[in-house]
């Protein structure tokens, strides 16, 4: 076997060459890391191996909401990994989520419609996106408030109320137009409503979106709202297909025309007629994150 104080006397040698040394010294040293690969065990080989760089796969994120695809890639493609948006409620919740709550905000402010100052509802003191409590505070008849102001403070009650509430009352995975309606309902029922539900039994028993949504309904205004909350949940449009869309739009309609024999009908044409009536677009604009 070669000894290194042998090998050192023949890359001496080698280098007294020049250019034809350095081509031999970089053979010699290649003819040796293959023979240490031939000889060497099955577990080093796998070390080596492992180190060795590999493509970078691309990785392909669907978007739930839009329907875009993001592609990343740093290097020569190998695979192609589509993520499903199949996750669990942690993670929808988690990875993202001030884009959540700004989804949240959308469909609240579609719905509630906001307002500066001071109304009441069925003799609650409310402003804003029906808000009752502003930084805490019961509203008061002299309040007023901004939008920022107001989308500020249901931001901090979705973020800290109503999402980690949700996400614990809730025992199995949802997709994430089911997590913004529970949200939904959460806000316009209260919590405790929402945990006392019959819709949230029947998503906790198992039952397909197709049954949960059965649950979904009511008189008046309150029908108009479970309407959209039962479209969000079951994806028939996101979020921010509302943004084109007249704030509360969804008032003008009659129960008749949305509900069928009692039951939220999402049909294709109720759906597209409900996104493009004149109805849906009188009056101003849905006002974004602000």
């Amino acid at each position: 076997m070669l000894q290194f104080g042998s090998l050192k006397k023949v890359i001496m040698d080698i280098l007294k060459n020049h250019t034809t040394g350095l081509y031999l010294l970089l053979g010699l040293i290649s003819l040796v890391f293959a023979l240490r690969w031939i000889c060497s065990p099955t577990q080093e080989k796998n070390e080596l191996a492992a180190a060795m760089p590999t493509p970078t796969d691309i990785i392909v994120t669907e978007n739930s909401i839009t329907g875009s695809a993001t592609v990343s890639q740093n290097s020569a493609p190998a695979t192609v990994v589509v993520q499903s948006s199949a996750r669990s409620s942690d993670d929808l919740i988690e990875d993202d989520q001030s884009v959540l709550e700004d989804e949240i905000i959308i469909c609240i402010a579609y719905t509630e419609h906001f307002r500066p100052t001071t109304y009441r509802c069925h003799g609650q003191r409310l402003i804003g996106y029906g808000q009752s409590r502003i930084d805490g505070v019961l509203v008061t008849d002299s309040m007023t408030i901004t939008e920022r102001e107001a989308q500020k403070e249901v931001r901090k009650l979705l973020r800290y109320n109503i999402i980690p509430k949700v996400k614990n009352l809730v025992n199995r995975d949802m997709t994430r137009g089911e997590i913004i309606a529970c949200c939904l309902l959460a806000y316009n029922m209260g919590t405790g409503g929402f945990q006392n539900s019959a819709f949230l039994k029947a998503i906790n028993n198992g039952e397909s979106p197709e049954e949960c949504i059965k649950h979904l309904k009511g008189k008046g205004g309150v029908g108009k709202r479970r309407w959209v909350d039962a479209a969000i949940f079951m994806g028939a449009f996101n979020a921010y297909d509302l943004l084109n869309l007249t704030a509360g739009g969804c008032y003008n309609f009659s129960n008749s025309f949305l509900y069928k024999n009692g039951i939220v009908d999402l049909s294709e044409s109720t759906v597209e007629e409900f996104l493009t009536s004149e109805l849906n677009q009188k009056g101003s604009k849905l006002m974004g994150i602000i």
